[in-house]
């Protein structure tokens, strides 16, 4: 099983390593698998065939055959050094953006669920205490997003040689961090200032620290130019190509009041018993503060794809792409697992999506990335 799942890394790295710079410039292109799929048809997985596969935000048939994807590509097998001809699959998923208010989202058929979990949009929009994931909470100066559950930080050890943890509450860096540019003691209200959030009485937290998110390109014409010649003389000093890949969009918060910081789900009455496993085909869902509680299916658990920000494209790899509905405003919503008990088991942060799609970044490259652990309790 390990060969067979090593034989499909080496083509995945292979086929990056030769072919992705041509084809991630063809109109549409946003992404990959970071794993061999089975080939898509009518909506259905082919069993028989795995293929590369390429994600577009949606399919032209008028584009021309110099810009279209190669429907096969050769990758040499590093064992014996023969040709491997592995098929492309080509599937739409809609342009990726975060998850912010500043998204429109296309209206879409929530409300049973929302029925059934008991919530209504405007329930998470309201001033919460304590407050909890899934309820509306932003740093002051943007929009509107979601809060994530609390993780904790280890900051020192006790006489007795026992760990010192610090509890910070969490959402996504283009929330609680403004696309790098929130500043260590910024204000975090809950709820978001879209929502009527005001740093007088609705003050939470102060901004703490995240994960830088390293930009393709930027949306201030000036500032490409810059990173661009940045990236040259990267090239000419290194001899290596500027690496800005990015596993989370994440950020940290230190809460004014401990005792307001709730550690369950808005909406759910289960408790976080633990984290979870991504795995294809399950069914996983979240709380949002625009289209409350939805649930979808795990499509990819290893996408690769661009996301457009306010300030710039963003890759992410190492990603989950999932079928769940979302809407602008639920960046930063908690995702998680439910089991027959009303167990609730954490996977992580909604931070992208289209209309028909949703993106999180996972829980483990969350606490590696950020050196936190997801806090229960």
């Amino acid at each position: 099983m390990d060969k067979v799942r090593n034989k499909m890394d080496d083509i995945i790295k292979c086929i990056k390593d030769i072919y992705w710079n041509s084809i991630k410039k063809k109109p549409n292109v946003v992404g990959f698998s970071g794993k061999l799929k089975h080939r898509i048809k009518d909506g259905k997985e082919l069993k028989d065939t795995k293929v590369f596969r390429v994600y577009v935000t949606e399919k032209d048939d008028s584009i021309s055959c110099k810009d279209m994807v190669p429907s096969t590509l050769e990758v040499k097998n590093a064992c014996d050094c023969s040709i491997n001809t592995i098929g492309v699959d080509i599937v739409a998923i809609g342009k990726i953006k975060y998850m912010d208010a500043n998204v429109k989202s296309k209206k879409t058929k929530t409300k049973k669920k929302q029925i059934e979990t008991m919530t209504i949009p405007s329930d998470h929009q309201k001033r919460c205490r304590p407050y909890m994931a899934g309820v509306s909470a932003d740093h002051i100066l943007s929009t509107a997003c979601t809060m994530n559950s609390p993780y904790k930080k280890k900051v020192g050890m006790t006489v007795t040689n026992e760990p010192i943890y610090k509890t910070y509450i969490s959402s996504n860096g283009h929330c609680f961090g403004l696309e790098n540019d929130a500043k260590q003691g910024d204000c975090i209200v809950q709820p978001s200032a879209y929502d009527g959030g005001n740093l007088i009485t609705d003050k939470i937290a102060e901004f703490a620290f995240g994960v830088e998110t390293k930009f393709t390109n930027f949306t201030c014409p000036f500032r490409n130019l810059f990173f661009k010649l940045y990236k040259a003389l990267f090239k000419v000093a290194t001899i290596k190509q500027f690496e800005n890949i990015n596993k989370v969009d994440i950020s940290f918060a230190e809460p004014i009041n401990l005792d307001e910081v709730g550690y369950g789900i808005y909406g759910e009455t289960g408790k976080i018993t633990g984290k979870g496993k991504h795995t294809e085909g399950s069914t996983i869902w979240k709380s949002g503060r625009t289209s409350a509680i939805t649930s979808g299916i795990i499509i990819d658990n290893s996408w690769t794809g661009n996301v457009q920000g306010r300030r710039g494209v963003a890759v992410y790899e190492d990603c989950v792409l999932t079928n769940c509905h979302c809407e602008g405003g639920d960046s930063g919503s908690s995702v998680y697992m439910k089991d027959a008990n009303g167990n609730l088991t954490y996977m992580g942060a909604l931070f992208a999506g289209s209309d028909t799609t949703m993106i999180y970044c996972k829980w483990e490259n969350i606490e590696s990335e950020a050196g936190v652990e997801l806090s229960l309790n």
